[in-house]
């Protein structure tokens, strides 16, 4: 991660005005010997990046390296602004992207979008579906198993199967999170039942009552829930759960019906990665034969598991001779052997490395894909994060590149689409255009993205539960912040934001209007003076404060479906947006 934001700060020192600098007597020397400097540094990156997992001075070394590109990028931006306020405004306009080489030169811009995931659920589908609708059956049936079994796709599969389609009036699907908030989760299944939008019902009008509830971590979430649903009431709705827990699963109804699907057996392994992997058999027969042989061996470590089936076969689709297919084996074994520290004896026998084959997909994202990915951190579990908003920060944080024929979105959904092809990112909804709409990651995916965003101080998450939490601070600086309000918190917790000075980017998620004093407000607007992304959105404010236009560096601003009686006058301080969204139906600016 530390080689794209050096390349980041490279391309910052390439602008015009930075470069004029070099005439400078006291100043040419220290910045040519800066850009020298980092383009030594870059050579070493690469593979430093990679062995920082297995060596503590190569791992302290790359963060020093990361942090100080960070001080210098500041002061480059600062600098930069600076003077070309003072020459004209629109000089600012081609800061609203830094190039990054490589983010164009990809081999496949929108690669196909494949749901592989359906290998050997046939059976599971229609067994579920038939327990489902039967006159006297259960009233609720349990999808259980480990992460990454195919749970939620088997659950899928059901809920758009045509006989369950036929036999229920409507159906609702909510995700559960670790973190149950039994009334939003009985709003949202109301909301789809009965009240739905103009989206919703053209969706919901496909469908007949049951409630699939997806994920259902603990016995005290569905006590919590348990309420909306009477068990000894007569009924012909049925509720379909999945959970990793088989306790989970049982408490819902003793008498209801446990489903665990089974592990893909080899036949059924080879065919979901080869389907992912190698497509339709190599016009090279050899060449197929050899990549056969390389990727039945490595199937060996996935254990059936359809998770870290799909991941690796993604990983390799990528990859086009049989030397990089070789290469990817050897990797296998050791981080396999790295997950579960059982030494070189290991056989794989259980299930302990998987995280670690996720891991290796990581490692060998191009540096581009992964600040994309970990970018995805910022967002709460089971959030359908739209692409539309996630392209444009991508843009804000410098992330993406664009070249005369291309425009930064497109590059942005090339982006997107190549972690989707990666099997790293799974599709939500597709638009009327057949384009993705919406995205998310899997829990285990997202649990590998939240390790990695951490380990490079790359995003540091605060979650409010209620009013008056007191939240531990983070060691070190902090470079993104989001913060999770409950609807429970009926105000935002004033604290001590003094590691938060070179905090780039600040997201607030919360799930219904939250009311904010106007003065914890503009103290955070004075503290985060670096900010190129502000994401302000469901607030009531009485005042929108005028510290906002001192944010010099902002690029993305939404304020969407928030409230405002009193605003600020803002764009005369503002140039280089990459996007705003001022959507409220109060604001006044």
């Amino acid at each position: 991660m530390a080689e794209a934001v050096v390349s980041i700060v490279l391309e910052g020192l390439s602008n015009p005005i930075i470069q004029a600098l070099k005439s400078l007597k006291f100043v040419g020397g220290k910045v040519q010997s800066a850009q020298t400097q980092l383009q030594i540094m870059q050579g070493y990156l690469k593979d430093a990046d990679a062995s920082q997992g297995r060596n503590e001075a190569i791992r302290i070394w790359v963060a020093s390296v990361r942090d100080a590109a960070y001080d210098l990028e500041d002061v480059i931006g600062t600098y930069v602004l600076k003077v070309a306020f003072k020459r004209k405004p629109n000089v600012l306009t081609w800061f609203t992207g830094i190039f990054i080489k490589g983010a164009t030169e990809r081999r496949i811009a929108y690669p196909h979008i494949v749901d592989p995931q359906v290998v050997g659920l046939a059976r599971g589908t229609e067994i579920l579906a038939m327990h489902l609708i039967k006159e006297k059956g259960p009233r609720v049936v349990s999808i259980w198993g480990m992460g990454g079994l195919g749970k939620t796709t088997l659950a899928k599969q059901v809920y758009h199967h045509d006989k369950v389609k036929r036999h229920f009036d409507c159906l609702a699907w909510v995700c559960i999170s670790q973190q149950c908030q039994a009334r939003e989760i009985l709003e949202e299944i109301l909301t789809k039942l009965m009240s739905p939008t103009n989206e919703q019902r053209q969706e919901i009008a496909k469908l007949k009552i049951d409630q699939i509830a997806e994920r259902l971590w603990n016995t005290d979430a569905w006590s919590s829930l348990q309420a909306g649903f009477p068990m000894n009431e007569e009924t012909e709705s049925r509720i379909l759960l999945t959970s990793r827990n088989k306790e989970v699963a049982s408490y819902a109804d003793k008498n209801g019906f446990l489903f665990e699907p089974q592990l893909l057996n080899d036949d059924e392994s080879w065919e979901l990665f080869k389907k992912i992997a190698i497509g339709t058999e190599d016009t090279n027969r050899k060449i197929y034969e050899h990549k056969k042989e390389l990727g039945t061996e490595i199937l060996q470590y996935c254990k059936g598991l359809s998770l870290a089936i799909t991941v690796l076969a993604g990983l390799l689709a990528r990859k086009d001779t049989v030397d990089e297919w070789n290469t990817v084996h050897k990797n296998v074994y050791a981080y396999i052997r790295r997950g579960t520290d059982l030494g070189p004896d290991y056989k794989g026998e259980g299930y302990e490395g998987v995280s670690w084959l996720l891991e290796l997909s990581y490692d060998n994202l191009p540096f581009y894909l992964k600040l994309c990915f970990l970018y995805l951190a910022h967002f709460p579990e089971d959030y359908e994060i739209p692409v539309s908003t996630l392209t444009k920060l991508w843009m804000a944080e410098s992330f993406i590149s664009s070249t005369s024929v291309e425009v930064m979105e497109d590059v942005s959904y090339m982006c997107l689409s190549e972690l989707v092809g990666r099997c790293m990112v799974q599709v939500g909804k597709h638009g009327s255009s057949k384009k993705i709409k919406t995205g998310h990651l899997h829990d285990l995916m997202r649990d590998l993205c939240m390790s990695k965003a951490k380990e490079e101080n790359f995003l540091h998450i605060i979650h409010y539960y209620t009013f008056g939490d007191i939240k531990q601070t983070p060691n070190g600086r902090v470079q993104r912040l989001a913060i999770y309000l409950e609807k429970t918190v009926v105000g935002h917790c004033s604290g001590s934001y003094e590691n938060y000075a070179h905090v780039r980017s600040l997201l607030y998620f919360v799930s219904s209007y939250c009311n904010w004093n106007s003065k914890i407000l503009r103290s955070l607007l004075r503290d985060f003076t670096l900010l190129r992304v502000l994401k302000f959105e469901n607030m009531y404010v009485r005042k929108l404060p005028g510290e906002i236009g001192n944010l010099v560096h902002l690029r993305f601003l939404s304020v969407k479906k928030s409230i405002f009686f009193r605003g600020a006058i803002i764009y005369s301080k503002f140039g280089m947006f990459a996007d705003s969204r001022f959507t409220c139906p109060l604001l006044r600016f």
